[in-house]
This record gives C-alpha cells, sequence and structure tokens, in this order.
C-alpha cells in the first residue's frame, strides 16, 4: 500500500536541510540508546511482561514519507494482541484493555521510546509529523483534502502538534487541528525548531506532562 501525496516547497526538500536532521537524529538517538535508553528498555520488558503475557515490544505498519508503508514499534501498553488491531483511534474505546504500566507509558509517552530503533533505520525522525494509523490515513483524506501533505517528511517520535496538546485522536476537528499543526512544521521547519520541540517533549516527559488532548 502506498498513498500519493501532492507536494508544496518546504525546507527540507533541501538536500543540505535532510542530510543536517538525519545527521542530528543519528547523534541524538545513539546518545540516548547508550545512556539512557538500554536500561529503561530492561526495566519496561519487565514491567510489561509481568503485568500481561506477551511480547513487551509490538509491531505496526504506519505511513511514512511520501506515503511509503514501514513497521513502527512500540511498547504495548494494552493486554496482549489489543494494541496491533488496526481500528482508528477516533473509532475506539480501549480503556479498559490497558494495563496499569500501559497506562503509565502513555502518560509519559514512554510507550514511544522503541521508535529510535525506527530513527537508527531511517523510518523516522526524532522531530516529525506522529505516524498515524492505517485506518487514519485511510479515512481522513475523506474529511481534510490536504491531509497527506503531512506525509512529504519523515514521520517523528514527537512532533510540533504533539508539544501544542495534539497526539492520539478524538474527534474530527481534533484530527483537523494536528493536521494543521504538522503542515505548519514542515512549511516552517528549522533545526531550532526541531531543538526546541524534542527539549519542552523531554521536560514534559520528565515532569509527567506529555499527555495530550
Amino acid at each position: 500500500m502506498r498513498f500519493m501525496v501532492e507536494p508544496f516547497e518546504h525546507p527540507l526538500q533541501c538536500p543540505a536541510n535532510r542530510l543536517l536532521k538525519r545527521v542530528a537524529d543519528i547523534c541524538f538517538s545513539i546518545f540516548a540508546l547508550v545512556t539512557i535508553l538500554w536500561w529503561l528498555h530492561l526495566v519496561f520488558v519487565i514491567l510489561i511482561r509481568a503485568t500481561s503475557p506477551g511480547r513487551a515490544v509490538f509491531r505496526q505498519i504506519r505511513i511514512g514519507r511520501d506515503g511509503c508503508p514501514f513497521i513502527c514499534y512500540k511498547y504495548r501498553t494494552m493486554v496482549y494482541a489489543a494494541d496491533e488491531l488496526e481500528k482508528p483511534r477516533i473509532m475506539e474505546d480501549s480503556a479498559h484493555r490497558v494495563t496499569w504500566i500501559g497506562r503509565f507509558l502513555r502518560t509519559s509517552n514512554l510507550d514511544e521510546l522503541p521508535q529510535f530503533i525506527n530513527v537508527l533505520k531511517g523510518d523516522m525522525s526524532v522531530v516529525g509529523p506522529r505516524p498515524h494509523m492505517l485506518g487514519e490515513d485511510e479515512l481522513l483524506p475523506e474529511h481534510i483534502p490536504y491531509y497527506r501533505q503531512r506525509l512529504l517528511v519523515i514521520p517523528g517520535i514527537t512532533g510540533w502538534a504533539a508539544i501544542n496538546g495534539f497526539r492520539g485522536g478524538s474527534d474530527m476537528a481534533h484530527m483537523r487541528c494536528r493536521v494543521d499543526l504538522d503542515v505548519w512544521y514542515i512549511r516552517n521547519w528549522s533545526l531550532w525548531l526541531d531543538l526546541r520541540i524534542a527539549a519542552t517533549t523531554a521536560w514534559r516527559m520528565l515532569t509527567f506532562r506529555a499527555g495530550g488532548q
């Protein structure tokens, strides 16, 4: 499956800017993995498996730059197999299936940490539009005509929409605001903006204020 994307001019069309962003992604990811993430991973794997049998990290197909699919990694936050359903979140009530450690991981956004592997593979960036579920990528263009413009760049672990309180899906008005912020980020990208978003995300995770609308 691959979606067509209507292009527009933006800073990351420049090869030098893409190279700069890629180098920053690799350096940041390696630093995070060797200093903090390796031991956090061990702790979370133990807790996830203790609260619900099954593998701690699950995989889902998400849509990346230019509409190309890739395998996205996350910590499992629900009872085994429930996380892997492809039902759009704007249509889903899954609170009863979330484990206690899963609730903590979601609130702090620490469930996204395995995506640093996606960053090293080149599927994702540290900062960019969050990759949506396949069901949302198929549904939302019917309601938001410019929705697929967000696929012009590599998706991110965190992004401009995320730090402005728009994560996940709740209703169509929420999703439209989220897409508007994603497109604004693409049009106004700079390394300084990425650093600002990354720093804001890190601070909110440390203070447990990462959850959005």
